[in-house]
């Protein structure tokens, strides 16, 4: 008998599948930091302008911050499985992407993130959206999400670990999490 877990990810990579998301998904090839014109979204705010003093605080506490998910749901040598669940006006805080990854959106909502470069964006997803990134060793993005909308907010990402532990990696630390 499968997991639970297990069983959920097959059944969404089914529904996936069967709906060709995977072939509409978007592949972003970031530069270091990542290309932020190339993201999802509208471009609501630049140059800080929106950002309060905690937004602010929690980018420069947790610029190194790898824990990209609400809780991390399974993991080997090969992919971190994360989930994301955030009711309206939650927020995930400030988190660096710098492992390849995928997320797949399990709900459709709207999120609200802020960017290293002091931008802001609207990002509006339905349910089965995906959105691909590869980053090279050197590359992140760093940003956090804020559920904008009415409803839950739901995401499952999968990040590839490198074979060969980079140093980028080794200096991340997952923080502000817990260990369900």
């Amino acid at each position: 008998m499968r997991s639970t877990v297990g069983h959920f990810l097959g059944d969404l990579f089914e529904h996936l599948q069967s709906n060709d998301f995977f072939e509409e998904g978007t592949t972003l090839n970031a530069e270091s930091p990542a290309d932020v014109r190339r993201l999802a979204g509208v471009l609501s705010s630049t140059k800080f302008a929106d950002w309060s003093d905690d937004v602010k605080r929690d980018f420069s506490t947790n610029s190194q911050n790898s824990r990209i998910g609400s809780k991390l749901l399974s993991t080997n040598d090969r992919v971190r499985v994360w989930s994301i669940n955030l009711e309206p006006g939650e927020r995930l805080g400030a988190h660096r992407h710098a492992l390849s990854y995928f997320w797949v959106a399990l709900t459709s909502g709207c999120s609200r993130q802020h960017l290293e470069d002091g931008s802001t964006r609207i990002i509006t997803y339905v349910a089965g959206d995906t959105c691909h990134f590869d980053f090279d060793a050197a590359e992140y993005l760093l940003h956090d999400l804020e559920n904008v909308g009415d409803g839950v907010l739901s995401f499952v990402t999968v990040e590839f670990l490198a074979r060969d532990k980079s140093s980028h990696e080794s200096n991340l630390t997952i923080m502000n999490g817990d260990s369900e």
